[in-house]
């Protein structure tokens, strides 16, 4: 039998805090995706482009290996899910190995590690998918994509926008600083929930829907942010300055909260 492995590496790096490597291998028509760093919404994209890359030619039954994934956001498992459902109505096969730490615990808390294939170790996926490793040609309108929900408009004198005595914070942002500014307002919480909570993840979300869909990543524009933690809850009220259009098409300036 001839054994076919070729492997190929794409470095996404586009910040200076978030940097993802992905390995892909293919042996005897098994791909094998190895992820290194962190997925989220800044790179989640390139994912997958290369999955569509490898699809498109007709590679069928994958194992993705997250050993060495630290960390994914809602874009990441998203994205990850739509390759999923993607490989399955091709009936294809995926398994998804190493899953550990954060990721482990994103995947339990958005309780999906009862849908998504997943098994222990490399080994254990490889086992699963011997022999199935052939190419056929998948239809080119196959194809789903992860979304994104948008934030949800709160009104000023709702009780969760109460502001008083917490604190405040003003940034010019863009989509490539949220994760380092996320971490910075976590350090102020205390360590009970930090990690309980995925406490970073869900800041990092509520601050990127107010700058990718209120302020559309416009940098000029200002996201207000306060916050207040105690050991039994967090309280994140964020502010974009994005517009809306009237009943008459024009443009209306308006203040979007996200809590």
């Amino acid at each position: 039998m001839l054994s076919l492995s070729f492997s190929y590496k794409n470095k996404i790096s586009l910040c200076e805090y978030l940097v993802m490597e992905i390995d892909v291998q293919i042996t005897q028509g098994i791909s094998i995706f190895r992820l290194t760093g962190e997925m989220d919404l800044y790179n989640s994209a390139e994912f997958r482009e290369l999955f569509n890359r490898y699809f498109t030619q007709g590679y069928l039954h994958y194992v993705f290996n997250l050993s060495e994934l630290t960390y994914i956001d809602s874009t990441g498992v998203g994205t990850i899910i739509a390759t999923f459902t993607t490989i399955r109505k091709q009936k294809g096969t995926l398994y998804i190995s190493g899953v550990n730490g954060v990721v482990k615990r994103v995947i339990e808390f958005t309780k999906l590690n009862g849908f998504l294939p997943i098994v222990h170790t490399l080994e254990d996926a490889l086992e699963k998918t011997k022999g199935k490793g052939v190419k056929v040609d998948p239809a080119a309108d196959e194809r789903v994509t992860g979304t994104n929900s948008s934030g949800i408009t709160q009104f000023e004198s709702h009780p969760l926008c109460e502001k008083k005595g917490m604190f405040h914070k003003e940034f010019n942002l863009d989509l490539k600083k949220v994760r380092y500014l996320s971490r910075i307002i976590v350090q102020n919480a205390p360590p009970e929930i930090r990690e309980i909570n995925l406490l970073e993840q869900q800041v990092s979300e509520i601050i990127k829907n107010a700058v990718r869909h209120g302020n559309k990543n416009n940098p000029n524009k200002k996201t207000k942010i306060w916050f207040a933690f105690d050991k039994s809850f967090a309280h994140i009220i964020v502010e974009d300055e994005g517009v809306v259009f009237n009943s008459k098409g024009n443009a209306v300036a308006v203040k979007r909260s996200y809590n």
